[in-house]
């Protein structure tokens, strides 16, 4: 079997889950940020592969480099991990101060049905 990539957004430990309401299928997930590929597999050996296709994200420390106004990114906020909002609706947002955005990335490309 092959061996499992760390998450591309937090570099945490992947896992795979065995699901067997209607019917065993499979899910990679990260242990640490519990990111996932959001799709079930019918074979463990598929979900691996496709959570290991998946290209390694980079974040951009803010005091770096900004998104593209409105550009739906992936941000860090700190003490608090990571969403997928626009990075101009989190900083637009009064959040009591407890929300800092220190970090940003791309969001992945879309699953297309005819990859693999």
């Amino acid at each position: 079997m092959t061996e499992l990539k760390p998450c591309p957004f937090c570099g945490g430990k992947a896992k795979i889950l065995k699901m067997t309401f209607g019917g065993v299928s499979y899910q990679v997930i990260c242990g640490s940020c519990s990111a996932n590929l959001d799709q079930r597999f019918a074979y463990e050996d598929e979900a691996i592969e496709a959570w290991n296709r998946r290209a390694t994200a980079v974040w951009t420390p803010v005091s770096e480099d900004k998104p593209e106004p409105f550009q739906e990114v992936l941000v860090t906020l700190h003490e608090n991990g990571w969403n997928g909002e626009t990075y101009d609706t989190v900083k637009s947002q009064a959040y009591d101060g407890d929300y800092k955005i220190t970090a940003w990335m791309p969001l992945p490309q879309p699953y297309k049905e005819n990859e693999g």
